[in-house]
């Protein structure tokens, strides 16, 4: 293994962060694969989407590691976003949150108190989407969708 960047994780427990060699090598084909030239400030916030899999903003990821500006961790989020290594996940207010694309197909409950965001890892709209289509005057097909939902956490109750 070797050591990467130091940041503390949002995982209070682990104050640094190791990117062992396979997975650097994953991180670097898939950046070649879409056309980025492999930087370290790239493979680290690839690494911290892989390691927190879940949504996550800038700000988050600029707490988290210490050794990249914001500016920069703006631009690669924003390319990677461009190139679909990222996707883009409505959760209200002024912060935008991304999570890895390679992630299964899911969808979020979100607390409206603390912002926190919870999986749903079952997908079971196929039907209604269907019957949107086919009321639908203006769309021929939906080709995707989110679909977040807002709540109240048990913490926050």
């Amino acid at each position: 293994m070797q050591v990467s960047c130091i940041y503390d994780s949002l995982d209070a427990s682990v104050s640094y962060k190791l990117i062992c060699m396979d997975k650097k090598k994953e991180y670097k084909q898939l950046l070649h694969d879409v056309g980025l030239k492999a930087t370290n400030s790239r493979i680290y916030v690839l690494n911290f989407f892989d390691d927190v899999k879940r949504p996550v903003c800038v700000k988050d990821i600029d707490e988290n590691i210490n050794c990249i500006d914001n500016v920069t961790i703006y631009r690669i989020v924003d390319i990677f976003l461009q190139k679909g290594i990222v996707r883009a996940v409505h959760v209200c207010g002024d912060s935008r949150f991304f999570e890895l694309a390679a992630l299964p197909h899911h969808h979020h409950i979100i607390c409206k108190e603390c912002g926190m965001i919870e999986d749903i890892n079952n997908c079971n709209l196929k039907k209604v989407i269907k019957e949107i289509e086919k009321g639908s005057c203006k769309f021929n097909s939906i080709t995707e969708h989110t679909f977040e939902l807002f709540g109240i956490c048990k913490e926050c109750k």
